[in-house]
């Protein structure tokens, strides 16, 4: 499933659980990992507020450098519409 967030970006639930589940074990800020995923901070924010009501966070590690690769084609994909 597909959502919109802010000025039109629309981000696959994996993409959104992922980004949840690095903020929750980096040890960077929420800031930081929002900005290197291309997002706001509020943005991420709401993403585990959610994640936690419907049980859907665990806390284990992410393949950074992977969901970054996969911000990087939803931004191009983007950039082509």
């Amino acid at each position: 499933m597909k959502r919109r967030i802010g000025i039109g970006r629309v981000y696959k639930t994996e993409f959104r659980h992922e980004a949840v589940r690095l903020a929750l074990s980096s040890d960077l800020s929420r800031e930081h990992i929002a900005q290197d995923l291309g997002g706001g901070s509020s943005t991420l924010k709401t993403w585990g507020r959610d994640a936690q009501k419907h049980d859907t966070v665990v806390s284990n590690t992410v393949n950074r450098a992977a969901l970054l690769g996969e911000n990087d084609r939803e931004c191009r994909n983007k950039t082509l519409l």
